[in-house]
């Protein structure tokens, strides 16, 4: 895999997403040696991976998941995925999940404890007095009895996680950095909170999830926070069942007169 996907921006080779899914299952669990899975990183990194390629690692990533079960059998849960933190403005994200939360609407936020010198959600939680979850089964207890846990990406998968840590050693983010932000713990009945830094990614999360028959909200972050920009509205659309609806258009106006 490493000879095609390794020759470079021009002279690669996209994966199939059958190998795609195949090889980033082997990476989860631990089953590359560090000298070849740098190799693969640093080659997808250059080379930038297809839609196939992210079907096929989602596909992977999905079923590796500590699952969590829906405490609300009549309402979908909300999940909300939660890693840059916020360094210019608040971090409304813990607010949005407290506000679901008094809706009666079941809510996982799930990230990462580090915050590299950004407010994270988690030191928001923990103000607060919600703490994060040591094990899936504490995610699950807090879930049903509260309707809201704060689970950091190592007790939901500890693979991804440490994936995710490499950006400490290799110096650039690699495919598990996009990969987070659209996991869902509740194999397919969770509403995902997707929501993407770049306008090009968004096609990409539509495409990937729409594979999927995700139920998502789709929209441009908010300081890489997934949370609408309450100063200037991103368009919103709803996956569902393959379909994409756009529910609010984006709003152009200036700040001023918004």
């Amino acid at each position: 895999i490493i000879k095609e996907i390794g020759r470079g921006a021009e002279g690669s080779r996209d994966m199939t997403q059958e190998d795609a899914q195949y090889l980033y299952g082997a990476m989860l669990d631990g089953g590359v040696p560090d000298l070849e899975l740098g190799a693969i990183l640093i080659a997808l990194r250059m080379k930038g991976e297809s839609t196939e390629e992210m079907i096929g690692f989602l596909t992977a990533a999905n079923e590796r998941v500590n699952v969590l079960h829906n405490p609300n059998e009549g309402l979908r849960p909300v999940v909300i995925p939660s890693y840059n933190g916020a360094r210019k403005s608040a971090n409304l994200t813990p607010l949005l999940a407290l506000l679901l939360q008094r809706f009666g609407i079941p809510v996982v936020v799930h990230g990462l404890l580090e915050g590299f010198g950004r407010i994270t959600s988690g030191h928001i939680f923990r103000e607060l007095g919600i703490l994060p979850a040591a094990s899936p089964t504490q995610a699950q207890q807090s879930l049903d009895e509260h309707n809201l846990a704060f689970v950091p990406l190592s007790v939901l998968s500890p693979g991804l996680a440490r994936l995710l840590s490499l950006r400490a050693q290799l110096g650039v983010r690699n495919s598990a950095h996009s990969l987070v932000k659209m996991l869902d713990p509740f194999r397919g009945q969770g509403v995902l909170m997707a929501a993407a830094t770049h306008p090009a990614y968004m096609d990409t999360m539509r495409d990937v999830l729409g594979s999927q028959g995700a139920h998502a909200l789709l929209f441009r972050a908010t300081e890489g926070e997934p949370y609408a920009n309450p100063k200037r509205r991103p368009c919103i659309e709803h996956l569902h069942e393959g379909q994409c609806d756009t529910l609010f258009e984006a709003e152009h106006d200036s700040l001023k007169s918004l």
